[in-house]
C-alpha cells in the first residue's frame, strides 16, 4: 500500500536525523562557565521552566532542521544549564529555530524552548554577537533602503503588473528611526572596522 502524507513525511524527517552531525560539547574549563547564566535565562520572558528540562531530548527529535544547527535543542538546553554563556550565546542554532513550536508541544516538562531562544537572540545581540551572515546583510539592507530584501526582483513584477515602483526609502529616514536601536550601532560599528581593516591593507 502507498505511504500516506504523514507517514512519508515521518520517514523523510527520521531519514534526515540520520545524518544529523552537531557538535560535541569537548571538555570544559571553569573559565568557560557563568554561574549566573542559567538564572539569567529562567528570567527571560517563557525562561521560567528552563530549570526543569531533564535533557530528554524529545526537543531535538522533533526539531525539523536540527540536522543544519551546530549544537541542538537539547545541547543548547544542557548547556544554559552547565553555564556556557558565550557558546549559546555565539550558536547558529538560536537563529536557525524555525518557530514551529514542536518542542514546545511535546516536552513533557512545558519548556517553552522556542520562546528562550527568541530572548537568547535579544541577549546575543545586547552583547555584540551579531546575527549569522544572512541576518547582518538583511540589516545592512534595511539601512541603505528600508527593506529587508531587494526591491529591483519584486519592481519588475510590479511593473509587469502595471504597478507603479515601491520607492526607496531615504537613507536619513531610517537612520532617525533606528537611531537609538542597538542593531544600527553593532552594524555601524561593524562597517567603521571593515573600513579601518581595508584601509591598513592599503
Amino acid at each position: 500500500m502507498p505511504e500516506n502524507s504523514e507517514g512519508a513525511a515521518s520517514t523523510r524527517a527520521r531519514s534526515a536525523r540520520k545524518d544529523v552531525t552537531t557538535t560535541s560539547i569537548k571538555r570544559i574549563t571553569a573559565d568557560q562557565i557563568d554561574s549566573n547564566f542559567m538564572e539569567e535565562v529562567s528570567k527571560m520572558p517563557d525562561g521560567e521552566k528552563i530549570h526543569s528540562c531533564f535533557q530528554c531530548g524529545v526537543c531535538s527529535g522533533s526539531c525539523p532542521i536540527v540536522f543544519a544547527m551546530d549544537y541542538s535543542p537539547r545541547q543548547i538546553s544542557e548547556m544554559i544549564h552547565i553555564g556556557l554563556r558565550k557558546a549559546v550565546l555565539s550558536s547558529a542554532t538560536i537563529w536557525l529555530c524555525s518557530t514551529c513550536y514542536m518542542c514546545y508541544e511535546r516536552c513533557p516538562q512545558g519548556v517553552k524552548l522556542t520562546d528562550v531562544f527568541n530572548a537568547i537572540k535579544n541577549k546575543a545581540v545586547e552583547e555584540g554577537y551579531l546575527a549569522p551572515s544572512v541576518y547582518e546583510r538583511m540589516g545592512r539592507q534595511l539601512l541603505r533602503n528600508g527593506f529587508v530584501y531587494d526591491m529591483e526582483a519584486v519592481n519588475e513584477e510590479r511593473e509587469a503588473l502595471g504597478l507603479p515602483a515601491v520607492k526607496d526609502v531615504k537613507q536619513e529616514t531610517i537612520a532617525e528611526e533606528l537611531k537609538g536601536t542597538l542593531i544600527y550601532k553593532l552594524l555601524g560599528e561593524r562597517k567603521e572596522g571593515e573600513k579601518k581593516e581595508a584601509s591598513q591593507k592599503q
